[in-house]
């Protein structure tokens, strides 16, 4: 386990001199162990992997008995787009309100990274390091596990930190990426904004669809949906986070469903940003989940309902429907009949 591991931080080490194109890495014809496209590396470990590992004279062995772990641990290294002049405190703050408990952290501001590892409050598994490289870009690396393997996700967690350099030197001789994508493109939205809260800029990120093996056999896939506010100095107003984990069904999309929109409709100073996302996994035509969130300033206002859906060979619409949270049933009219109109825009398939 320890050479496997060994040569996964080589890799990353590879990684942060310069990538290009998409390829896979086996240690095993049959068992791939990461896979890599554009800005993003993904790597997984099955069960069975734990115990296997290449000798001096490059040949490979596996004890296919595994070690108790039934579900894969997944790895991904991405380079993200985040503040200008990030405020590196702030970043640590907001990740820190994603664990329940957390086991380890590490805050190294003076050298542009920090590291955090726990419980998360969906139950998981995680760890994550930010190295911040300056001109809107950092590199993401996380570990995710199941709660079950904590002996293992600590080790691989220890055997990272001790082998993989903090400095961010390092990462900082990868070839240089333009910061931004163009708005609207697939998996990323900026959006500036400017209000009586300061001038910032809108982030909304996609994560790559990440596909797997399940210790069933079958295949599933995850995709996350990060959205927030950064103002001129790094700080995070607010995000929203969401996402499918684990979706075993042919037809699956998490995507925004429009741009993401900035009004003041109400005319005080506040802008209003608008986002709709659908949230699809299923295996027949049917309607989906689909949201609108709203914030104000700081305050959340949420629509959440069902896409509208005509099955082949019948007129009639199923689906469609939606509610407003508390926040939008008290909020001005206007708000109101601006979301209706989004949610015909965007609810039908």
């Amino acid at each position: 386990m320890k050479k496997l591991l060994l040569a996964m931080v080589m890799i990353f080490a590879a990684y942060f001199q310069g990538h290009a194109g998409t390829r896979q890495v086996f240690l095993h014809p049959d068992k791939p162990v990461y896979k890599s496209a554009s800005e993003t590396f993904v790597l997984e470990l099955p069960p069975g992997q734990w115990n296997a590992g290449i000798d001096d004279s490059g040949t490979f062995h596996a004890d296919n008995k595994s070690d108790g772990d039934r579900e894969y641990t997944k790895i991904t290294l991405q380079k993200v787009f985040v503040s200008e002049s990030p405020d590196i405190k702030s970043y640590y703050d907001e990740e820190s309100k994603a664990y329940k408990t957390l086991f380890k952290k590490q805050l190294r501001q003076q050298d542009s990274w920090f590291s955090l590892a726990g419980e998360t409050a969906e139950g998981g598994l995680a760890y994550i390091r930010y190295v911040f490289l300056g001109e809107g870009e950092a590199y993401c690396l996380s570990v995710k596990s199941a709660a079950a393997q904590k002996e293992t996700f600590m080790y691989t967690v220890d055997f990272i930190e001790k082998h993989l350099a903090p400095d961010p030197a390092a990462a900082s001789s990868a070839p240089a990426v333009s910061a931004s994508l163009p708005a609207g493109s697939e998996d990323t939205q900026r959006v500036p904004i400017s209000d009586s809260l300061g001038t910032g800029v809108i982030m909304a990120e996609l994560s790559p669809v990440n596909t797997y093996r399940t210790s069933r056999g079958t295949t599933a896939k995850d995709r996350n949906l990060r959205i927030a506010r950064l103002t001129g100095s790094g700080e995070t107003l607010w995000t929203v986070r969401d996402g499918i984990e684990r979706c075993e069904s042919g037809d699956f999309s998490v995507a925004l469903a429009d741009s993401i929109a900035v009004t003041d409709l109400d005319g005080n100073g506040l802008s209003e940003v608008w986002m709709v996302y659908k949230l699809v996994c299923r295996s027949e035509r049917r309607p989906a989940p689909m949201k609108i969130i709203m914030y104000e300033g700081k305050k959340k206002f949420a629509a959440r309902g069902r896409t509208a859906i005509a099955p082949r060979g019948n007129a009639l619409l199923r689906g469609g429907e939606y509610a407003f949270d508390a926040n939008f049933r008290d909020a001005p009219k206007s708000f109101r009949v601006y979301a209706d109109k989004l949610w015909k825009k965007c609810g039908k398939e």
